[in-house]
């Protein structure tokens, strides 16, 4: 059976990573959560800005492919035909992205209907204390 020296051939890698110019600094990858986000991260929650959102949800949540106009000629054609391509092709996709859609606006008209309930206890809650302040007051 053959000895193999390991220390000859790791010196053996050495010297070839040297000669090749190869640094022995790793590469540097950016930090994907350093960069700016598309949009901003709310710090506290506003009322306004769910209702907003939930509405704009509301009118965007349908992704079904649009008819192409119609156009005359071998142009009209080629358009149809690649239409009736890409609405068989992408409507499974179409049909799960509505489903998913439509399922987050229900949750944000829940957040929404739980924003309203939580806003309306929070005014029960002060309207008790004030009423608790008023009874000591008379004790």
């Amino acid at each position: 059976m053959q000895q193999i020296d390991v220390e000859q051939i790791m010196s053996e890698i050495r010297e070839e990573i040297k000669e090749k110019g190869i640094c022995e600094e790793p590469i540097p990858f950016r930090d994907p959560y350093e960069e700016e986000l598309p949009f901003s991260i709310p710090q506290q929650f506003s009322k306004e800005e769910l209702y907003n959102e939930t509405i704009n949800a509301m009118a965007l949540y349908d992704t079904a492919i649009q008819p192409i106009t119609q156009a005359s000629g071998i142009k009209g054609l080629i358009k149809r035909i690649l239409n009736k391509m890409a609405f068989y092709s992408m409507n499974t996709h179409m049909i799960s992205q509505n489903t998913f859609n439509i399922a987050v606006v229900n949750a944000l008209l829940e957040v929404n209907a739980l924003a309203d309930e939580n806003r309306k206890l929070a005014q029960k809650v002060e309207e008790l204390q004030d009423e608790i302040e008023m009874l000591k007051k008379k004790m």
